[in-house]
């Protein structure tokens, strides 16, 4: 059921995080979509101020990576071909 979950843009999840070693790791992380249809990695950090007050303190991370993306398109044509550079001499303008 979790991989039918579309969120709306402007909401994410975030899920603590199960492989903290270090203490500057992230204490939750999950994705956010952004309003403008990206996603993005985010971190949330449990903080305490100095005055004792708990609060949560937010990174959005890089963009993830489209999967639906189509793969670059590949130059299929030789590099070495015979007057090539000839040919685009004479389109020049000057």
């Amino acid at each position: 059921m979790a991989e039918d979950y579309k969120p709306q843009p402007g909401t994410g999840s975030v899920f603590k995080n199960d492989r903290k070693q270090e203490d500057w790791h992230a204490d939750w992380n999950g994705k956010i979509l952004l309003p403008d249809g990206t996603e993005h990695y985010i971190d949330v950090y449990d903080n305490v101020s100095k005055s004792g007050q708990e609060y949560r303190r937010i990174r959005i991370g890089r963009a993830v990576a489209n999967q639906n993306m189509q793969a670059p398109v590949q130059n299929t044509q030789p590099t070495n071909q015979a007057g090539s550079m000839q040919d685009l001499e004479d389109d020049l303008p000057f």
